[in-house]
């Protein structure tokens, strides 16, 4: 599948209470441009597939959003790389990844943190640095949380929700309804389920 072509275009300059970020990216593709991810035993650059790129601008323009898809195409960290472009950009924001896994919170939270040590000639730095939250100095933060364990619990304020692997987690209903009240005080919140199919497609 083709990449696209990358040009960044920068902001001159944004202030926080706590930290001074410099020339991050208005845009989504331009941000992820800073940044190498792990491919195989190697790193190389982030640039979007069209089909990534298509999704990012469904996250911009609608509430809820669902994919079914097949393994290893980068969907999981396609978003959650949304999420930390909008952290880097708003102090009062705040997403949820919900994995289905222990395992596999812990791999995505290791996934943000290494593209939040990318950005520290930027500016960007970890003020909170845990396997269920990473919180940017003076800026937005993302938690991480075990599907199986967390359940119905509710979060105050949260922008965006990530439901990963949702067709595989027996409690992802109640979890879900309970995002409903975490995001009522949020003027637009954002709800991506994403999952392989499996037994509870039909929720879906």
């Amino acid at each position: 599948m083709l990449q696209r072509k990358i040009t960044p275009k920068y902001l001159n300059k944004i202030n926080s209470n706590q930290s001074q970020v410099t020339n991050i990216p208005n845009t989504w593709e331009d941000f992820i441009a800073l940044l190498k991810i792990k491919s195989g035993e190697t790193y190389k650059q982030f640039k979007a597939y069209d089909y990534q790129s298509k999704l990012i601008q469904l996250c911009e323009s609608e509430s809820t959003i669902l994919a079914v898809k097949s393994r290893q195409l980068g969907i999981t960290q396609t978003i959650a790389s949304y999420f930390l472009f909008k952290a880097c950009h708003n102090p009062a924001y705040s997403a949820i990844c919900f994995s289905r896994s222990q395992d596999d919170v812990s791999a995505l939270s290791r996934r943000v943190r290494d593209m939040v040590l990318q950005l520290e000639s930027f500016g960007i730095e970890l003020s909170t640095d845990n396997v269920g939250l990473i919180k940017l100095k003076g800026l937005g933060e993302i938690y991480f949380k075990n599907s199986s364990k967390e359940g119905s619990r509710s979060y105050d304020s949260i922008s965006d929700f990530l439901f990963d692997e949702a067709s595989f987690v027996p409690t992802i209903e109640s979890i879900y309804s309970a995002s409903s009240a975490s995001s009522s005080m949020v003027s637009k919140s954002l709800k991506v389920i994403v999952s392989t199919p499996g037994s509870k497609l039909s929720w879906f």
